[in-house]
């Protein structure tokens, strides 16, 4: 059995501490955190690094190149926009002229015609009117047939002048109702009644109105009442004696 000594021990070999003894305090001791103390300011955050700066400068110089390209792109495109809307401008504009000059020779182009055909249209209204009239009240003839052959002539021409001017839109028109409109009926004659519900009321119509499209050639002839109220019974004056008649007279 080998014993070992002190003297065995090698320097570098620890040597437990005799628990037995009591320990001595450290002379310098730290001093303690107070324990209602602030707590001291946080540590620094640092940003994390820009990706940018960690790329080599073999890949930033192309996307530089390509940041400028479409920065350039960006520019072309809102100069085209910008020619486009102003072509649209321009282009309205011209079709604003243009319908306003097509509006203008066509009110001309209507004016002229009116002009070259209101005389002949005027003449032929008149024409319907005399035939209108002849209707009315045909002559005296020998006998019926012949006067029904007359009616007819008279009536096949009348549709004739109709037929020709509804070729230059004029037509022939009458208004229904029973009341008098001053706006396209002209009051021919006046017939006087003591009917009060009767007043301005159509009494009779006379001849047909013209238009030509919306334009008023000639009003409705018609005949039209005229309230007039019955007279108020005399009175005798007052400053007049009766006069007295002796009987037996």
């Amino acid at each position: 059995m080998i014993e070992l000594n002190d003297d065995s021990v090698g320097p570098s070999t620890p040597v437990a501490p005799d628990l037995s003894e009591p320990l001595l305090p450290d002379p310098n001791p730290a001093p303690a955190a107070p324990q209602n103390a602030a707590p001291g300011p946080a540590a620094a955050v640092h940003p994390p690094p820009d990706p940018w700066t960690a790329l080599p400068a073999l890949f930033q110089e192309p996307l530089g190149s390509l940041s400028a390209a479409l920065d350039g792109l960006a520019v072309q495109v809102s100069r085209l926009q910008d020619d486009f809307e102003s072509k649209i401008q321009y282009d309205a504009a011209r079709e604003a002229q243009f319908n306003q000059l097509h509006q203008e020779l066509m009110e001309y182009k209507s004016d002229l015609l009116g002009k070259i055909t209101g005389p002949l249209i005027r003449d032929l209204i008149a024409l319907h009117d005399d035939l209108d009239s002849l209707i009315a009240h045909p002559a005296e003839f020998a006998d019926e047939a012949s006067r029904d052959t007359h009616l007819k002539i008279l009536r096949h021409l009348q549709q004739y002048l109709l037929d020709i001017l509804e070729k230059q839109d004029v037509y022939a028109f009458r208004l229904e109702g029973p009341e008098f409109d001053p706006r396209q009926q002209q009051n021919l004659r006046s017939v006087p009644t003591p009917e009060e519900s009767l007043n301005r009321r159509l009494s009779g119509r006379r001849r047909v109105g013209f238009r030509q499209r919306e334009r008023l050639l000639r009003p409705e002839g018609v005949e039209v009442y005229l309230h007039v109220p019955p007279p108020a019974p005399a009175r005798p004056r007052e400053d007049q004696p009766e006069t007295s008649h002796p009987e037996g007279e």
